[in-house]
């Protein structure tokens, strides 16, 4: 963990460092830099062959709420661990927005939907249709449902304001994942792809936006 989170410090160092003495101090470059920080990331993600190969944040829910082996290992408390997470749709589009409003430059914006418990996920899991789970390859983790009755105490939680303020994101609510996230388990593993539509509308604002930009010295 110590290795991955410098992989995702140390580079935006770099550039904050490189922002500041060629854009900011010299004016060598035309063009600005926005950092995004998400928390965990979840839902869409390309094809694999087996769960090994799950970047961090999936690999953890899968861990969590898909694999009955890994889960029953973890204690009670393990479940009522709290943080934060964003759909990996919402972030793509967090990226075409900060290429259409001029005010993202320079800054550094958390994007985040909001918070949970590890034992919300398994409960959504639990509640989808029989008629999906049973395409699984195995049954889905219970956890401890006694977590979720009572309210929750949610200790890492984000101030959004500039992100809303800048940005505007529209987020994917929690229970909306709940297809996403096992809608192609058979196997024991997830694969999943945003729907065509999706793409090329994502495909064709970028490229419109490309359009629109002036040529930029490097």
């Amino acid at each position: 963990m110590t290795k991955y989170r410098a992989s995702k410090t140390l580079p935006e160092k770099a550039v904050w460092k490189f922002y500041e003495e060629h854009v900011k101090k010299e004016g060598k470059v035309t063009w600005d830099v926005v950092a995004f920080n998400p928390p965990f990331v979840f839902a869409w993600i390309q094809e694999i062959s087996d769960p090994s190969a799950l970047n961090t944040s999936l690999k953890a829910w899968y861990d969590f709420a898909y694999s009955p082996s890994t889960s029953a290992c973890k204690p009670k408390e393990a479940f009522e661990v709290s943080n934060s997470w964003v759909d990996v749709r919402d972030l793509a589009d967090a990226h075409v927005l900060a290429l259409e409003k001029e005010e993202a430059g320079g800054e550094r914006i958390i994007v985040t939907q909001g918070v949970y418990v590890w034992q919300e996920w398994l409960d959504i899991a639990n509640a989808l249709p029989s008629s999906l789970v049973e395409k699984t390859s195995k049954p889905l983790p219970k956890g401890s449902a006694e977590i979720t009755s009572q309210p929750q105490i949610y200790r890492v939680r984000y101030d959004t304001a500039k992100e809303q303020s800048i940005l505007g994101v529209k987020y994917t609510p929690k229970d909306a994942l709940k297809c996403t996230q096992l809608n192609a388990c058979t196997a024991g593993i997830q694969v999943f792809r945003a729907p065509r539509k999706m793409r090329a509308i994502r495909i064709q604002r970028l490229e419109s936006i490309d359009s629109d930009l002036p040529d930029r010295e490097m």
